[in-house]
């Protein structure tokens, strides 16, 4: 038995897919030596990236348990995990999520209405370019625009506080 099925077993309750993605992931990144996964917390790691790639839930503290490990250790691995294995949706954060972290529950409905003016911004350019058959009407920089992207749910959120500071200071 190998790891990530040790600590899956003594976190009880997951499902054969996810634990079978974690082995997989974990196979993978020990093929990539640049990843050097800790031992505790590299199953840890796998199994919480398979549970998120399949949308599946998982408490990370609780698993960090059941394997002996550090919660600042796994998040480094989780990140390790992620490059290695090329995940790319498995972090979801919306701008109302990203208020809460911070501490600015006030702006929440000015950052979501940034936000969906993005996305619409985003839906008229597709819509344009499908209409001039262009492939991306915003140049090679408009190929990588998505707006399930975190990174745009933090820019939404970071213009919101910058416009909320220099209208009310």
């Amino acid at each position: 038995m190998d790891d990530v099925q040790l600590v899956a077993n003594s976190y009880g309750g997951l499902s054969r897919a996810v634990v079978l993605r974690a082995q997989e992931y974990w196979r993978l990144t020990h093929a990539k030596k640049s990843a050097a996964l800790d031992q505790r917390a590299g199953p840890v790691a796998c199994l919480v990236v398979a549970a998120r790639a399949l949308h599946a839930t998982v408490d990370k503290g609780r698993l960090s348990k059941c394997a002996s490990a550090n919660v600042r250790l796994v998040e480094a691995n989780l990140r390790k995990v992620v490059d290695a294995v090329g995940v790319i949706s498995v972090v979801k954060t919306t701008p109302a999520a990203l208020c809460i972290k911070f501490g600015c529950e006030a702006l929440t409905e000015i950052v979501n209405g940034v936000f969906e003016e993005y996305r619409k911004f985003l839906n008229r350019q597709a819509a344009a370019s499908k209409r001039k058959k262009t492939e991306h009407p915003l140049g090679p920089v408009g190929a990588t625009m998505d707006g399930k992207d975190p990174v745009f749910a933090a820019a939404c959120l970071y213009a919101a506080s910058k416009y909320a500071k220099v209208r009310y200071v």
